[in-house]
């Protein structure tokens, strides 16, 4: 078996599912938690093909027999309807004596028709249905959810690792340094960066933008925030941009906050824990605003004016 399955980072976790697999030991559900980047998805889809993989001993065969449930395009929660034609997808091969997957991502985005409706199906597990739930807010998900599954909590990377599990894949020690900055020791943020030119130009500029505003007086901040949105088009643009720009500044502040709780005689620019923790808080008020589609700017402006 591959060693860590190609998986950067969380090797406790990894060696933990191969056991499990050795041993024939698998739970009924799965619950891979914690931010977004650190390798959640890629685990999880590897993870469910050697279940898969077990049985057919083909790896095209294997991927085809692994049942996704995401929020559908444009949607912004996973619907009743969904799971329920997901259930039966999963059901339908009950009958063979195979293992089966089913791997939800962004979990939290089930509402809670939804949530109760993939409980009954925690609650009453095939013995060869495994279900994987992917999120980074499991705080959002039914509690009867989380108490019945096996939940395991991703955690952020050194950047001694990630530098040295990237560095056979980078020509420029330039670029590599500038990736393993970007990520902050998230190992699937990183792969983003380093296979895709276009969000890595992307991301880096908002991040830019998150430290100009930071840096800037509450003037400066606004103007910034108008020439952000003054030239999108559409409300769903905006939107869209506003989303990205509050993510971004909400990792940064988590960044922050590890930062001071790891080292507490660290100095953040500007920033005290008491104000990491307020402006942090903010951020996910400012999310949950978004969500209802009010005003990006409007709701930019009210978040940037009081961190």
């Amino acid at each position: 078996m591959e060693k860590n399955w190609g998986i950067i980072g969380n090797s406790k976790i990894v060696s933990y599912l191969q056991k499990s697999l050795e041993q024939n030991s698998l739970a009924g559900a799965y619950l891979f938690y914690g931010p977004a980047g650190l390798g959640k998805s890629a685990l999880a889809e590897k993870f469910a093909e050697e279940i898969v993989f077990q049985d057919f001993k083909d790896r095209s065969r294997a991927t085809t027999e692994i049942y996704r449930l995401t929020a559908e395009e444009g949607k912004k929660e996973i619907g009743i309807e969904q799971v329920r034609q997901w259930r039966r997808a999963l059901s339908l091969k009950a009958f063979s004596n195979q293992h089966k997957v089913g791997l939800i991502s962004q979990a939290e985005k089930l509402n809670r028709e939804s949530a109760n409706a993939l409980l009954k199906t925690i609650e009453e597990p095939s013995s060869k249905t495994v279900i994987i739930m992917i999120t980074a807010n499991w705080q959002q998900l039914l509690p009867t959810i989380v108490s019945r599954t096996q939940a395991f909590k991703f955690l952020p990377i050194s950047s001694k690792e990630l530098t040295s599990s990237l560095k056979d894949r980078v020509d420029s020690r330039d670029k590599l340094m500038e990736i393993v900055k970007l990520a902050s020791g998230k190992p699937g943020l990183a792969i983003k960066l380093l296979t895709d030119q276009q969000f890595f130009e992307e991301y880096q500029a908002y991040q830019n933008l998150v430290e100009e505003l930071l840096e800037a007086k509450v003037a400066g901040r606004l103007k910034l925030i108008e020439e952000l949105t003054e030239p999108l088009k559409t409300l769903a643009e905006k939107s869209k941009a506003a989303e990205a720009l509050v993510e971004h500044l909400e990792r940064q502040l988590r960044d922050k906050l590890l930062s001071v709780y790891l080292n507490p005689s660290s100095e953040i620019k500007n920033f005290n824990k008491n104000r990491l923790l307020k402006s942090f808080k903010l951020t996910q008020q400012v999310k949950k605003y978004l969500a209802t589609n009010a005003s990006p700017r409007l709701a930019l402006e009210n978040l940037f004016i009081n961190i």
